[in-house]
């Protein structure tokens, strides 16, 4: 009897077994849904910069000169004004960054509670929307601020131009700031407080404290963040185009779209740039991997303690100045430049009150026919893109948890590829990649390249809960003889559905203002709220385009607020 019961339970383990191969399987085919997403454009391109080609396109061998091409006068131009501008842009979402998150998580700074919220809004935002805004605010002749201080002070010209490298500088760093605050603000909260005490304790001051020890112990996040930053800045189109093209300032992702979008497109000589910038990017983080691993940065300590909150006494006034000049200048002033220049009749850079309409907002929701277009192209992109990107993160995290050594790292290096390639490079090699298939002109091939693209983001918000979970649940459920996917439904899904769920709510809203991967891979049809915008901002009046912004800035505040508000009914908070 007891040998037939070891039977019935062995049959009975059986399908089990197969079930828990199967879940191997799948999470086999994902890892190689990842490679195939991420290495194939990178194979095509690096392939198409060697490629010499006929004039129907076809590849009739291998040459240099598409590099050759690259290294001309202007194209070096415009690759050292990349790079002038991502080290501004560093440099400024850097200092306003850590600076935030220092006041927010370090200090008692009056207000830090009531404004902390705000501080990621620019996040959400398109960065070719506050360029515009920036456009009616600092533009040399019809400038909001131009034309109040050139009245005030009775000056000859405007002081601010925001058609220039400094200007672009300006409107990058002001959005970029929330990427330098995200990826320092927890390191603030988590740090021991023992170490800045001992620091005190040996003479120094509050601010030497800051510099000498608590900035070079939050050197991992920073690094980290400065160098997304450029990297991300480097390949951004929407704030050079709209501020540079007008006055000639050519940076490399302009350069890429003119190789592509001319009369005569040359992809080849699109992907020669496109490896110059994928190498410049990759010395990037080998310099910042050579600089972290031989030091150690021990923040959180096996001690209990509580995150110590710096008194600043009078100068907590101070830093709540600093951080409302921080959210005027990237909130408050460009919607209310927006808002002002779209119920305006005709923009001349002063407000008429007796010349005030909403003609333009029924123009561009109404008569406008490629509005509605737009907006249901972003919905479904947004929805379904960041629904799919999850579910393949979802697996993808974790099956990196699972593996062990060099396939473990190596996977989690792949993961990790995109997100130090800009988005407008990548889209050139899904362009590329995929001109010959049916998914080219449509828009399944702008949901590759989202899904691609921000894989990273949406790995790491699942693997992050996956890290904290024991083996020992799922042990257990299999012991009971659930199957993989009773498993995954009944216990590994509620348990990291906060990461599911944040990681859906932030590529939702990338999806809804991405430009960097459309602007190359959209076509008749398949147009998207922010190539729209874009393509607005070509030919259309001031009034228009402000108006356009307007709805678009409406619908992402306002979705922003739905989904934490789904998310968290509790807490509104940031």
């Amino acid at each position: 009897m007891a040998w037939a019961a070891k039977v019935i339970e062995l049959r009975q383990f059986v399908p089990r077994r197969q079930d828990w191969s199967l879940a191997h399987l799948g999470m086999g085919l994902a890892a190689l849904l990842a490679a195939f997403l991420i290495l194939y454009p990178l194979y095509t391109l690096l392939l198409g910069s060697f490629q010499r080609t006929d004039d129907w396109g076809e590849a009739i061998g291998f040459t240099l000169q598409h590099y050759r091409k690259a290294i001309e006068p202007r194209l070096l131009m415009a690759f050292a004004n990349t790079l002038l501008i991502s080290v501004g842009t560093c440099l400024l979402a850097g200092f306003l960054g850590i600076a935030l998150a220092w006041i927010n998580a370090r200090t008692n700074s009056f207000g830090a509670r009531a404004l902390e919220p705000f501080n990621l809004i620019p996040f959400y935002l398109s960065p070719l929307v506050g360029a515009i805004a920036w456009m009616y605010l600092a533009s040399p002749s019809v400038g909001l601020l131009n034309q109040w201080l050139s009245g005030l002070f009775a000056l000859a010209s405007g002081p601010f131009d925001i058609y220039s490298r400094t200007g672009i500088i300006w409107v990058m760093g002001l959005f970029y700031a929330p990427y330098m605050y995200l990826f320092t603000v927890g390191s603030f909260r988590k740090m021991d407080p023992a170490l800045e005490e001992a620091a005190r304790t040996a003479g120094s001051g509050m601010l030497e404290t800051t510099i000498r020890v608590t900035l070079p112990l939050m050197l991992p996040g920073i690094l980290f963040g400065l160098s997304l930053t450029f990297v991300t800045s480097m390949g951004l189109f929407s704030v050079p185009a709209a501020l540079g093209i007008p006055v000639r300032i050519e940076v490399f992702a302009t350069a890429l779209y003119g190789a592509i979008e001319g009369s005569t497109p040359n992809y080849n000589l699109g992907a020669a740039l496109g490896m110059f910038v994928l190498f410049t990017t990759f010395a990037i983080f080998l310099v910042q991997r050579k600089i972290l691993l031989p030091r150690e940065f021990t923040t959180v300590t096996g001690k209990g303690y509580r995150p110590a909150v710096i008194d600043l006494g009078k100068w907590k006034y101070l830093t709540f100045t600093f951080q409302f000049l921080y959210l005027l200048m990237a909130v408050i002033l460009p919607i209310l430049a927006l808002f002002i220049v779209s119920i305006s009749e005709a923009w001349l850079g002063q407000i008429d009150l007796s010349r005030l309409t909403w003609e333009h907002y029924f123009y561009v929701l109404v008569s406008y026919p490629l509005t509605q277009r737009g907006i249901s192209n972003s919905l479904f992109l947004g929805f379904f893109g960041a629904t799919a990107a999850m579910t393949l993160c979802f697996v993808l995290a974790y099956t990196v948890h699972h593996l062990e050594g060099k396939s473990k790292a190596v996977l989690d290096f792949l993961l990790s590829m995109p997100i130090g390639m800009p988005a407008i490079l990548l889209s050139m090699g899904v362009l590329i990649a995929y001109i010959r298939t049916p998914l080219y002109g449509t828009i399944w091939l702008l949901l590759i390249a989202y899904v691609t693209r921000y894989l990273p983001l949406g790995v790491k918000n699942v693997s992050a809960i996956l890290l904290s979970l024991s083996q020992e649940l799922e042990d257990s459920s299999r012991l009971c003889g659930a199957r993989w996917l009773t498993t995954a439904r009944r216990i590994l899904v509620p348990l990291v559905k906060p990461g599911l769920l944040s990681g859906w709510m932030v590529l939702f809203l990338i999806f809804m203002r991405e430009l960097n991967a459309s602007i190359l891979l959209y076509s008749e049809g398949n147009e998207v709220m922010s190539v729209i915008l874009f393509l607005l901002l070509q030919d259309a009046p001031a009034p228009q385009i402000a108006a356009y912004s307007m709805i678009q800035t409406i619908m992402m505040l306002a979705i922003m607020f739905l989904i934490r508000k789904i998310a968290n009914p509790d807490d509104m908070g940031g």
